[in-house]
């Protein structure tokens, strides 16, 4: 008899200490479990932190201070300037700018195109092709915080002629339509850690418009390259 109340003693501890193990055993887990979210958590709050801290500090590409066009026999020349609106420097990987030519043609025959005797014959060659256009390569560039580049100077982006009609009508004072599009492709000081962005702009004008204005049908935004 002591022998078997030996025996169910033992399978009673037996018995305690697996419930006491797996009890443990589960406490255990749930700790694991709860440090593992609390890292996850600070890991979350240290990227938005860094995100936050990214975002105050990068530079930030612009486009601007737009010259006049100059239209001329052997070329068409636009002045602009890139300039970096924010605490840090940029890298100006490269990208471009489109130059497009437009026009309705001209039916007045009290215009003074008309004089031009050959314009008269046919008005529909006051038609410019929408197709007419030239695009060129922005230049990499270094530009510092809260600066222009390059040296404060506005560079000159140079484009073949238009056609020989083209500018005889842009001279005779026709409403030709000139469209600017193009994207800068730059880097901020934290890459690799943040992406590339591309910085799009969209502009228009025309013979004697006194300068260029926003194209709404165009992008003038920014989004960051997913490539």
């Amino acid at each position: 008899m002591p022998s078997t109340w030996s025996n169910w003693a033992l399978t009673i501890f037996a018995a305690i200490g697996a419930v006491f193990a797996l009890v443990t055993l589960e406490r255990l887990r749930e700790e694991i479990s709860e440090t593992k979210k609390a890292a996850e958590a600070a890991t979350r709050s240290a990227d938005a932190d860094t995100l936050a801290m990214q975002l105050s500090n990068r530079g930030f590409a612009h486009i601007g201070d737009w010259g006049n066009i100059s239209i001329s026999d052997e070329q068409s020349n636009v002045m602009y300037s890139i300039s970096n609106r924010g605490k840090t420097p940029i890298h100006v990987e490269g990208g471009f700018m489109r130059l497009q030519f437009q026009m309705e043609p001209i039916t007045n025959p009290e215009h003074p195109a008309f004089a031009e005797g050959e314009f008269a014959l046919n008005p529909t060659k006051f038609l410019i092709d929408p197709a007419l256009e030239w695009t060129q390569p922005i230049p990499s560039q270094r530009i510092g915080p809260f600066a222009k580049a390059p040296d404060m100077l506005r560079p000159l982006m140079s484009f073949p002629p238009m056609t020989p009609l083209g500018v005889r009508l842009w001279k005779l004072g026709i409403n030709v339509k000139v469209f600017l599009t193009g994207e800068i492709v730059y880097r901020d000081s934290f890459f690799p850690g943040t992406k590339r962005h591309r910085k799009y702009f969209a502009i228009k004008t025309g013979r004697n418009q006194g300068g260029w204005y926003k194209n709404e049908a165009g992008r003038n935004d920014e989004d960051d390259d997913e490539s």
